[in-house]
């Protein structure tokens, strides 16, 4: 069985746009969803679109999940020039876990 396409808070794309939400935001994902979606679109998204997307009370539009992927791609980007910068500045190769704490 596939997911489940309508709606609810256990639809697809309920679950994808929570997924996507905390891993980007943390627990007060909602409202900074919302900020980031207003600054891509050059409109204002009301948090509380963003709620009842969540709920699965709305259908979510195609184009959040094309910015929920030009953020995503942001973040990657970011994350991936921490790593580096960790990897390059922080990290010595005679270093073991047990360093750790």
């Amino acid at each position: 069985m596939g997911p489940f396409i309508g709606p609810g808070p256990n639809s697809a794309g309920a679950v994808a746009l929570r997924q996507a939400g905390e891993a980007f935001f943390g627990t007060q994902w909602q409202t900074d969803l919302a900020a980031a979606l207003s600054a891509l679109r050059g409109s204002t998204v009301d948090p509380a679109h963003v709620r009842r997307w969540n709920a699965g009370g709305r259908t979510i539009p195609p184009w959040v999940f094309q910015c929920i992927e030009r953020i995503a791609a942001e973040r990657r980007i970011l994350i991936d020039a921490a790593i580096e910068e960790i990897k390059e500045r922080h990290l010595t190769t005679t270093a073991s876990p047990d360093h750790l704490y």
